[in-house]
């Protein structure tokens, strides 16, 4: 390697893995984890006894620590609990993968245990077939969790005939025109809509257009359906006073 080349891949170290947003981190085991026991044993073992040697301040902050130095010589999956299904899960797909793998997802807990998503990308280290080490890079996804989580419940809310409707009025259809594509009566597609906007308490354009959005429906008019933006001509309930 050239010395130029080792220069630049000093700045990128200094850039991305120490004052970047991905957490990095190495962890370790105190006794090499033979990688031909049963599987059920290799989970439990890498709940247990990985350690963190090696972290950057970013990983650290994920968790509520100002210094990497703070979380050296805990356990790597301190915050995931182990009774997790989904945790439990991501284990197993991390040995089923060869013990290199991306996009592992986890649900763990910070240190005042507030709830956080994560994904790893994570590559492991061998000694005479044995696991030694592993390396990690994680994003925390907290934030698109509980929109989708959100956006799943208000969907689950929404009927299909509701969520149908919703979409061809965003695609541009007005609700005659919508009720001929769905094969039911005009009538039947504006009781569809009178419910729909007293169950989410909707009373204007605009809190339709939100509310749409909110579901995940897209439309290939840019203004979000140009029905939506006549929608002045349906006779929205009126917000009641409280």
């Amino acid at each position: 390697m050239e010395l130029w080349e080792r220069e630049f891949e000093a700045k990128a170290y200094v850039i991305f893995f120490r004052n970047g947003s991905v957490g990095i981190w190495h962890s370790s085991f105190a006794e090499p984890l033979d990688t031909q026991m049963p599987e059920d044993q290799q989970i439990e073992r890498l709940f247990l006894e990985p350690v963190i040697d090696y972290c950057n301040k970013p990983f650290a902050k994920m968790y509520g620590f100002a210094s990497p130095s703070e979380l050296y010589g805990t356990r790597l999956l301190l915050f995931a609990s182990e009774r997790d299904e989904k945790n439990i899960a991501t284990i197993r797909t991390f040995i089923r993968s060869g013990y290199n793998a991306k996009n592992l997802e986890t649900h763990e807990i910070d240190r005042e245990g507030n709830p956080h998503w994560f994904v790893n990308d994570v590559q492991s280290e061998f000694a005479g077939g044995n696991l030694i080490g592993i390396w990690g890079m994680q994003h925390e996804i907290t934030q698109h969790k509980r929109l989708h989580d959100e956006r799943e419940k208000i969907r689950r809310a929404t009927s299909t005939q509701q969520f149908l409707l919703l979409q061809l009025l965003a695609d541009g259809y007005d609700v005659k025109a919508a009720a001929h594509k769905m094969e039911i009566a005009v009538g039947t597609a504006r009781i569809h809509l009178a419910r729909l906007l007293e169950k989410f308490d909707i009373h204007t354009q605009e809190e339709l257009k939100t509310h749409a959005r909110s579901l995940g429906i897209s439309h290939s008019n840019p203004l979000l359906g140009a029905s939506f933006t006549d929608m002045g001509k349906w006779r929205f309930p009126s917000r009641k006073s409280k």
